[in-house]
């Protein structure tokens, strides 16, 4: 009985009329969630040592958080 409902789910959500925009704009969505996810990672990892090596004297976590 479950799998027959489950079936019966599955065709309604392939069937339906904005499928194809719909799951455009889910895939969309995590294309731009994991390149903005990235982009934060390699900033936060390569913004470090960079601020390390241009400011010797001063700690890269209070350059930082000085910026308002």
């Amino acid at each position: 009985m479950i799998s027959r409902f489950i079936g019966l789910e599955w065709k309604s959500f392939i069937r339906s009329a904005n499928f194809g925009k719909g799951l455009a704009l889910k895939i969309l969505m995590g294309f731009l969630a994991l390149y903005f996810i990235t982009i934060f990672l390699v900033l936060g990892v390569v913004l470090y040592p960079g601020l390390k090596k241009a400011f010797p004297d001063q700690d890269p976590l209070n350059i930082l958080n000085s910026l308002q």
